[in-house]
């Protein structure tokens, strides 16, 4: 499916949606997309937290902030919502990414009034606790922010093996490629093992240029796994390097102990065209 059709295909497009769907071009910082690895995580485990800025001017680095990790069972807000960094002590600084954190423990979540233990599909009984995830740069130009939340299973035996990696993703690009003329691009993504994947999409980003698709457009799954493609015309006036980035998402649905939680997980890659007269 030609995912460019649907501006025609549709005529109830708003106009802030359409400015969204050819907002690819990186002509400010932007901190387009933050990342939790593994997505699912014990009490007490290791997370290591990361986030993408792209941006045609120096940044300074990128400061992560978590709500709610140290907080007492009864806080101000909830924890789960993003305003909770407006309140202090709910605050913790976790540095510059990529960061590591170790969760709290289970006796630390395990008596907060939100975490209500279940057992399902023959899994131990856990409680699934969400926290906010704050991460700021600072360009030249404006800062950017982001804040996406993240999930400790309180009682989780042993954390969830990713199964979205930098690895796993190949973004095809030519190494060079004259100004004026049109270039294919290419995602693939080979996950580690077979699941039940309920969605998978890429987002675009061009440092300049048009693009024939939308800046997000659906992996297909085929027998080398899962993919997508681009094209990208680049201006006649261009010259030098050109990045490509390509921010992929996938919906993971719950299958037993195989995949025991539904979860959502985050790659990127970023390779460069160097663009000749």
């Amino acid at each position: 499916m030609w995912w460019g059709a649907c501006i025609v295909e549709r005529d109830d497009w708003t106009r802030p949606e359409i400015d969204q769907a050819f907002d690819y071009v990186i002509d400010r910082t932007r901190l387009v997309a933050l990342r939790v690895a593994p997505a699912v995580v014990p009490d007490g485990g290791s997370l290591t937290l990361d986030a993408l800025v792209l941006s045609p001017f120096e940044t300074a680095p990128i400061r992560l902030q978590a709500c709610g990790l140290d907080a007492d069972t009864v806080t101000p807000i909830r924890v789960t919502d993003p305003s909770c960094f407006s309140v202090p002590e709910l605050v913790t600084d976790l540095g510059v990414a990529p960061a590591t954190l170790q969760a709290p423990g289970f006796e630390a979540l395990s008596d907060r009034a939100s975490c209500a233990f279940v057992a399902d599909q023959g899994l131990p009984e856990t409680c699934r606790l969400t926290f906010p995830l704050l991460a700021m740069v600072q360009g030249t130009d404006a800062e950017a922010r982001a804040s996406e939340p993240f999930d400790v299973i309180v009682g989780l035996p042993a954390p969830v093996e990713p199964l979205l990696t930098e690895a796993d993703l190949s973004l095809g690009v030519p190494e060079t490629a004259p100004s004026g003329t049109m270039v294919n691009l290419d995602i693939i993504w080979s996950p580690k093992r077979e699941s039940a994947i309920l969605s998978a999409e890429v987002t675009w980003y061009v440092d300049v240029g048009r693009l024939e698709r939308l800046r997000v457009t659906r992996l297909e799954s085929g027998p080398s796994g899962w993919w997508a493609s681009n094209q990208l015309r680049i201006p006649s006036d261009a010259d030098g390097p050109l990045r490509v980035a390509v921010v992929v998402d996938v919906a993971i649905a719950q299958v037993g102990s195989v995949e025991p939680f539904d979860r959502r997980e985050r790659a990127w890659r970023v390779e460069t065209i160097e663009v000749t007269p």
